[in-house]
């Protein structure tokens, strides 16, 4: 098997298992807060400094809130249609993801999401850069 990578390792994790739902990375404050993508700036919610935030891992599964076909590509290189959604994770947090789907008819709010690692290019030495988007659950790779 090809070994796969993240192309930003700081926002989840690749398991060896490509069925198994990836974990995001995320901020945990003293206070409770938690936000995604982790940084460590302080807290979004009560201004704690950044010795306050710990990072944390929750499942990248959850329920689509909402979602919108985005027409035109923001960057020259990439490929529109796309959908954009928020979702709102298990673990808590609300989340802006990129969801893959061959069509958009079929989403619909409280929807369960789950992350899933896709393809997005080869690294020099031959592993796979992945990236991680959110697809309906129960949706197969095959």
């Amino acid at each position: 098997m090809t070994q796969r990578i993240a192309g930003k390792t700081s926002l989840f994790t690749v398991p060896d298992n490509e069925k198994t739902v990836p974990a995001l990375f995320l901020g945990r404050c003293t206070c409770g807060y938690l936000f995604f993508p982790p940084h460590r700036f302080g807290c979004e919610s009560c201004g704690a400094g950044p010795d306050a935030i710990t990072i944390t891992e929750a499942t990248a599964q959850g329920v689509l809130k909402s979602f919108a076909l985005a027409q035109q590509e923001a960057h020259p290189k990439g490929s529109s249609p796309y959908v954009i959604g928020q979702v709102v994770l298990d673990a808590g947090p609300e989340i802006g993801v990129l969801i893959e789907t061959e069509e958009i008819n079929s989403l619909s709010i409280g929807q369960r999401v789950r992350g899933k690692l896709v393809p997005v290019k080869k690294d020099k030495t031959g592993r796979v850069i992945v990236d991680c988007l959110f697809t309906v659950e129960g949706l197969t790779d095959e």
